[in-house]
C-alpha cells in the first residue's frame, strides 16, 4: 500500500512538472525564421523538444518535417508530436537535390489538410518556404510577387547564388505547371 502511495506520489509530481515545463516553453512563434503563411499554415526552422510541448496551444494539428537527418532525434520529434495528438509527416527532402516527388507528396498532404492549421518545418526554413512558395503559386494561384515576397522574407539574396539547385527546382515545377512567370531572385 505504501508502495502504491509512492508511485502515485511520484506519478503527481511528474505531472506537475511537466504542466510547469509546457507553460514555461518558448512558443512555437520563436523558432528559426518563424512565418505565417495564413491562419492554417505557418513555416519555420528546426523545432526543440519545449517548442513541440506548446503546439496544442498553437493550435497545430499537423507537423510536415522536410528535413533530410534520419535519426534518433527525428524519431523522438515524431514521437513526441504524435503523442500530444498531433499528425506528423516526415519527408525527408535532400538539400542538395529536391525531387518532384518530395514536392507531389508535400501538395497532397497540404491540401488534404484543408482547415487544419499545418506547421511546416526543416533546418532553417529555406526548404519549407521553398515548397510553400510553390504551394502558394501551384495550388493556391497566389500572385507570383506577393509569394516571392514571402519566400524571399526568409532567403537571402545571396542564398540563391549559393544554392542554385533550389532556384532550378522551383523553376523547374513552374514550368512543368505552364506558367510563364518563372522565378527570378530580387
Amino acid at each position: 500500500m505504501i508502495y502504491s502511495f509512492r508511485f502515485l506520489l511520484f506519478v503527481m509530481l511528474l505531472l506537475n512538472a511537466n504542466a510547469a515545463f509546457t507553460t514555461n516553453a518558448n512558443p512555437i512563434s520563436t523558432v528559426l525564421n518563424y512565418q505565417e503563411i495564413n491562419p492554417n499554415l505557418v513555416s519555420g526552422g528546426q523545432i526543440s523538444y519545449e517548442q513541440i510541448a506548446t503546439l496544442p496551444e498553437s493550435g497545430i494539428d499537423l507537423v510536415i518535417n522536410l528535413t533530410k537527418n534520419p535519426s534518433d532525434v527525428m524519431a523522438r520529434e515524431g514521437y513526441e508530436i504524435t503523442q500530444l495528438g498531433i499528425d506528423y509527416v516526415h519527408i525527408p527532402v535532400a538539400w542538395s537535390a529536391p525531387t518532384r516527388a518530395d514536392y507531389q507528396l508535400f501538395e497532397q498532404l497540404l491540401k488534404s489538410a484543408k482547415n487544419q492549421k499545418v506547421l511546416v518545418h526543416c533546418d532553417a526554413n529555406y526548404r519549407a518556404s521553398a515548397f510553400i512558395y510553390l504551394f502558394q503559386r501551384l495550388a493556391l494561384k497566389v500572385p507570383a510577387n506577393e509569394a516571392q515576397n514571402t519566400l524571399e522574407t526568409i532567403w537571402p539574396a545571396s542564398a540563391w547564388q549559393e544554392y542554385p539547385q533550389w532556384q532550378s527546382f522551383i523553376n523547374d515545377r513552374l514550368i512543368e505547371a505552364d506558367l510563364s512567370q518563372i522565378f527570378k531572385p530580387t
